[in-house]
């Protein structure tokens, strides 16, 4: 019954059911962020948590604990993420930098400004010599200049 749970298809419709909430609540209101959500899968970022806790419109999914149960990672609501995608007013070919992601906002930030522009994200753990990865398009780094850090 679980693996049911997890079809794609499954996915695909609670995906589209996102879509459609957000649309209703007023949260999306641009083609490129209703595409964003559309298209990337959330449940991927939050392989541990069944689909309809990943697809919910107003629930935080945990994605990580410490040793005491405490939560030191989580994948925002997706009404806060439309939200917030919708205010950076994002378009195709941006550079942007995303402080402190955990990879999903960063794919949904990937797929609006498209492949050559890129996104990335930067957190304390990245900051070794290092650059982290993000998964998919995203390419991370530190920004080099203050301009950089400023635009």
């Amino acid at each position: 019954m679980f693996a049911a749970a997890r079809s794609p298809e499954s996915a695909d419709r609670l995906r589209a059911d996102l879509v459609t909430a957000l649309k209703e609540r007023g949260s999306i209101r641009s083609p490129e962020v209703a595409e964003a959500v559309a298209k990337v899968p959330r449940e991927r970022f939050a392989p541990e948590a069944p689909l309809d806790a990943a697809y919910s419109v107003w629930d935080v999914v945990v994605t990580k604990r410490d040793a005491d149960g405490k939560a030191t990672s989580s994948i925002s609501a997706p009404w806060l993420q439309a939200e917030m995608l919708e205010g950076a007013r994002l378009t195709r070919g941006a550079r942007v930098l995303e402080i402190g992601s955990g990879g999903y906002n960063a794919a949904l930030i990937a797929e609006i400004v498209g492949p050559d522009a890129g996104s990335g994200a930067w957190t304390p753990r990245c900051a070794g010599s290092s650059p982290c990865r993000g998964p998919g398009r995203t390419r991370t780094r530190k920004p080099s200049s203050p301009a950089e850090r400023s635009s």
